[in-house]
């Protein structure tokens, strides 16, 4: 499932539902750490990316779109609680995707 095109920025446009429409997209904030940076490269250290997308538009489905592989993803957070990939996005959530962390 894909989400569609997305728009990203600070500031962003949305129009308002056509007469007897309701609006169907959810702003959210995306964050990523430590080693997923390299894929969002355009982002300074803990800035977020915010965007727009279409309701129904899963985490999993999320993470495609933003070209950070499956394998390297271990945690999703949702508002500061853990996500599965499966679970849909709300508007206004706050999403962080975490790689594996090693050290000592």
């Amino acid at each position: 499932m894909g989400v569609g095109s997305i728009r990203q920025g600070r500031e962003q446009f949305t129009p308002l539902p056509v007469s007897g429409e309701r609006s169907t997209r959810m702003k959210v904030e995306i964050r990523v750490f430590a080693t997923l940076r390299k894929y969002l490269p355009e982002l300074g250290v803990g800035e977020p990316k915010i965007l727009e997308l279409p309701e129904g538009t899963t985490f999993d489905a999320l993470r495609e779109q933003l070209g950070l592989p499956a394998a390297e993803v271990k945690v999703i957070m949702r508002n500061g609680v853990q996500a599965s990939p499966e679970d849909l996005i709300a508007d206004g959530d706050r999403i962080a995707y975490i790689p594996a962390v090693a050290g000592g």
